[in-house]
């Protein structure tokens, strides 16, 4: 610790000019610009936070030789006395330095000296004592480029003043190569500076004990492969991904041990997932037994997962089944969009946006609020003038006070305050709501009916379905669109036959068409068979590729034969597909899905009479 001299006096007056300037930024980031940094960058990789706690913090970065490196840090409030203290580090390329003896729940402002020159940034000590927090998730940014730089959404992001971030895990493509790291801490660096982001390993930062990058650039509390911390009123166990199917015990005697109000468990493959868009079902999830048991035992809140690039939300599950008030919430933050198909237990797919995306949790004493958000549809190519787009909104809670306090006062609410109102019961997921939102898709004014229709869909409750049904034929579209989806998640069998004239219905919409047949097989998959074979007759695109997702789904031995003559005939290289994974499905064969859906027509044939020599 060093004593203020008049050199220490006259740079604490700059730091806390600076302070005052930036009052209006959040966190009261200190200026760049402060101390003149030299224009040339020693850094390989800028400093960045690591294992923040209430007491300590440590700050890490890479010279491009070795060097010898110092941190100075002072407490940011304007009534401290600006005392500053610094830790040396000697001479190396890779420093780490961690700073102890640190208030809880304070804001610190930091400057690094390497080589006659200075990196500055600001961090927040974890609160000692439970409390609300906010954070945020990001999953699979490897294959981002520069996109997430060049957008706007890393100022979103630390405009809604996050305290730290989680990380699922594929940070870059290889993490054997040492080359290939400077590019995510790049990324990520106006981020990191000011919070910690804890990451999962995922398996693209692989496991070898010769390069592995990612435990020397990376300090867990805890270490690896199991890391746990408290922050405020939640509690979060990470997994590396070598240890997900072995990790029962460890997450079975750390989520006993904690009395957090919130649980939160991180690692990168998902428990549940619908997978890619494709015939194969790739990366398809359906549960893992074993990792549940311990999530149900101990109530985890929510999983958050990546590996699979796309945006899925799960309802709440509990026991393998739906449970709004128990269950555990899987949320997979993959870094793109544009998964497969809904399951039964989706409540959320993005789709028809460009990557990349990010969620913001803010866990309170009665609730966590998930929402995410991304770029517009060709948002890579307008970089900072992309709109951000929010991809869904989410209500965890567990006292029902909370959400029928809110119905009870429906009725009385007008304008702006009945708006959100709808949107909050329907991000609640609030079932006995239902019925009241449903009338609201009667009323003149469209932008209620269509928050009433998006809040029946994010609730999806059976109760309603029966008069939703003939809304399939309302003069909104997006409304239209929210009902079949809302059917496509909860309409009972008995409604199979109203839907079926809408699926093979040309004029209709071909997204509603979409989801209404992904109702009849999860409804209805007694009759999924034959409805789907009459639409891929008469149907097309979109429509046509959901019925051979059907078909192949459904079809059984006797129905192979007219599988193979379809697919003899068959053009579209998804449908084919398809149609092959069918085969496969009720023959127990391994033919290549991908090859035998190719469009080259010596190709199909070689699999055609691949199939005939098995009959």
């Amino acid at each position: 610790m060093r004593c203020m001299t008049g050199k220490w006096i006259r740079t604490i007056a700059l730091s806390l000019a600076a302070l005052v300037l930036a009052a209006t930024c959040p966190h009261g980031v200190v200026s760049e610009d402060l101390g003149k940094t030299a224009a040339k960058n020693p850094f390989y990789i800028a400093p960045y936070l690591q294992n923040a706690s209430p007491t300590a913090i440590t700050i890490m970065w890479e010279a491009k030789k070795p060097v010898a490196g110092r941190v100075e840090y002072w407490e940011l409030a304007l009534s401290a006395g600006g005392e500053m203290r610094s830790i040396g580090s000697p001479a190396a390329k890779i420093h780490k330095v961690r700073i102890g003896e640190l208030k809880p729940d304070t804001r610190y402002g930091y400057r690094v000296k390497c080589a006659d020159n200075i990196a500055e940034g600001d961090f927040a000590t974890a609160p000692a004592e439970d409390r609300p927090i906010r954070f945020a998730v990001i999953g699979d940014s490897r294959f981002w480029g520069e996109y997430w730089q060049k957008s706007s959404l890393p100022e979103h992001l630390m405009s809604r003043q996050p305290e730290f971030a989680l990380h699922m895990g594929d940070l870059v493509t290889d993490g054997r190569k040492y080359e290939q790291w400077p590019q995510h801490f790049g990324r990520f660096e106006s981020v990191q500076k000011r919070i910690p982001i804890f990451a999962a390993r995922g398996n693209h930062e692989r496991d070898d004990p010769k390069d592995n990058w990612f435990s020397t650039y990376h300090e867990l509390p805890g270490g690896e492969p199991y890391s746990s911390f408290d922050w405020g009123n939640a509690h979060f166990a990470i997994v590396s991904y070598t240890h997900i199917e072995k990790c029962a015990s460890f997450l079975d005697a750390d989520l006993a041990a904690t009395k957090k109000k919130w649980k939160f468990v991180a690692f990168h493959y998902p428990v549940y997932c619908t997978g890619y868009e494709g015939p194969s079902d790739k990366r398809k999830a359906s549960g893992n037994p074993k990792v549940e048991a311990i999530l149900d035992k101990h109530g985890v809140d929510m999983v958050l997962v990546g590996h699979t690039h796309i945006y899925e939300r799960s309802f709440p599950i509990r026991g393998g089944k739906r449970d709004d008030r128990n269950g555990t919430v899987h949320l997979i933050q993959g870094g793109a969009v544009g998964g497969n198909y809904p399951d039964w237990w989706t409540a959320t797919i993005a789709r028809g946006m460009s990557l990349p995306h990010y969620s913001f949790l803010e866990v309170g004493d009665d609730r966590i609020e998930l929402r995410s958000y991304g770029l517009e549809k060709g948002g890579q190519k307008k970089g900072k003038n992309a709109r951000i787009v929010e991809i869904d909104h989410a209500i965890r809670w567990k006292d029902e006070r909370i959400p029928k306090r809110l119905l009870d006062g429906l009725p009385e609410s007008k304008g702006a305050a009945l708006l959100d109102a709808i949107e909050n019961l329907g991000a609640m997921s609030y079932g006995p709501a239902a019925p009241a939102l449903l009338r609201y898709l009667s009323v003149s004014d469209t932008t209620t009916q269509r928050a009433a229709a998006l809040a029946l869909e994010r609730i999806a409750s059976p109760v309603v379905a029966g008069g939703l049904v003939p809304l399939l034929r309302d003069s909104d579209l997006v409304v239209r669109r929210h009902v079949a989806r809302t059917l496509e998640e909860a309409m009972p069998p008995e409604l199979a036959d109203r839907i079926v004239p809408e699926i093979l219905n040309p004029r209709q919409d071909s997204q509603v068409r979409v989801c209404l047949l992904g109702a009849l097989f999860h409804r209805a998959p007694q009759r999924a068979f034959r409805v789907a074979m009459a639409a891929l007759s008469a149907g097309d695109g979109e429509v046509r590729d959901r019925a051979a997702d059907v078909v192949k789904r459904t079809a059984t031995a006797a129905d192979a034969p007219a599988l193979l003559e379809m697919f003899r005939m068959e053009k579209r290289p998804y449908v084919a597909g398809c149609l092959a994974w069918g085969l496969n499905r009720i023959r127990s064969e391994k033919v290549d899905v991908d090859k035998a859906g190719a469009s080259k027509r010596d190709e199909r044939s070689q699999y055609i009479k691949a199939w005939e020599k098995r009959d």
